[in-house]
């Protein structure tokens, strides 16, 4: 799925490393406002507030959600 910010991505708080709004996650879960995405090109889960993403779901991974 891709993530696309609300606002500027320098200003979203991230919990486990670098959110980068190009780059497809994985969508773990989500609990408290808080969403987990798995980055597999990096190997880590990276927790980040709800509030300032737009979900968008994909049926197949895309190569990149520019």
């Amino acid at each position: 799925m891709c993530a696309h910010p609300i606002g500027k991505v320098e200003a979203i708080p991230v919990d486990g490393g670098e959110f980068v709004p190009t780059r497809p996650y994985l969508k773990v879960g989500d609990a408290g406002g808080t969403v987990v995405l798995w980055d597999a090109g990096k190997e880590q889960a990276l927790k980040v507030p709800m509030s300032k993403l737009r979900i968008v779901p994909a049926d197949k991974r895309p190569a990149s959600c520019g």
